[in-house]
């Protein structure tokens, strides 16, 4: 009769005494998941070479006494960084070669007072914190000459990347090409554009409005109406206008409207908001 043994952790698995130190608070206002992530990657940061073995999820649900899934999405989210890598059947190795994420950062957007990228700025802020990433902003004005809008950057292309958060269409046609021209890295958020030289990070304006709807009409509601709160100058407002106009004829609403309240850049959107009104 073959009898196997037991099986033995990798020889070269790191000793769980780095762990030691890593404290996770289920009362902090801050998600378990992103405690983990924080400390984990002062861990690799710390006390890891480039192609080390890294822990297992196993071996950190069980050391941290959290759910398998929790560590799978941490562990995913550092190999999304670029700080490990999977290979030998999910083995998890250190990676500290490639590049990784960016320690500085500029963020360019226009000078307005606005509700959505308020929350765009909210979500952002809490993910440069989680990283420890330099942060410096950018307020973009009428007329302003943004071909040289680089020329405010006080760091190289190897040192940091560029958002561009929610700036006009012109605006932001203007930067990716200077950026493009000098080699900087930059993702363009909540801007569709019609040459889009860089990532693109934004929602699924189609499906947003889709699920939206769905949801008013489950509740009972025939009377919609679309309040439209920034520029339509914005692409992705213009998207999100066709698709409610596409989703009432599907969902055969009675008395849909419309109501522009004729945001534009560079003002107070809770201003022109207010004026609009009936």
């Amino acid at each position: 009769m073959l009898i196997e043994s037991p099986q033995q952790p990798a020889s070269d698995s790191p000793s769980l005494n780095l762990l030691k130190e890593i404290v996770l608070d289920g009362d902090r206002d801050m998600p378990l998941h992103a405690q983990l992530r924080a400390s984990l990657r002062r861990v690799i940061e710390d006390s890891f070479k480039d192609e080390q073995r890294f822990y297992s999820e196993n071996q950190l649900a069980a050391h941290f006494r959290i759910s398998p899934g929790t560590v799978q999405r941490v562990l995913g989210d550092l190999v999304t960084e670029g700080l490990l890598k999977r290979k030998r059947a999910r083995a998890t190795y250190v990676q500290k070669k490639s590049s990784q994420f960016p320690r500085k950062l500029a963020v360019f957007l226009p000078d307005c007072t606005s509700p959505h990228l308020s929350k765009l700025l909210i979500g952002l802020n809490s993910q440069y914190i989680d990283r420890d990433i330099e942060v410096l902003f950018f307020y973009t004005h009428k007329n302003d000459n943004l071909g040289v809008a680089y020329k405010h950057l006080r760091f190289s292309p190897n040192e940091g990347a560029v958002i561009l958060l929610g700036t006009s269409q012109n605006a932001t046609l203007e930067l990716e090409e200077a950026l493009v021209e000098r080699n900087y890295l930059f993702a363009t958020v909540d801007t569709l554009s019609p040459i889009q030289r860089g990532h693109y990070v934004g929602p699924d304006n189609k499906l947003g409005i889709e699920m939206a709807m769905e949801y008013l009409i489950s509740l009972g509601h025939q009377k919609i109406t679309f309040l439209i709160t920034e520029p339509t100058e914005h692409a992705s407002i213009r998207e999100r206008t066709a698709a409610f106009k596409q989703y009432c004829t599907k969902f055969h609403v009675a008395s849909p409207a419309i109501h522009d309240c004729k945001a534009n850049y560079w003002e107070n959107v809770y201003t022109s908001a207010q004026n609009a009104m009936p």
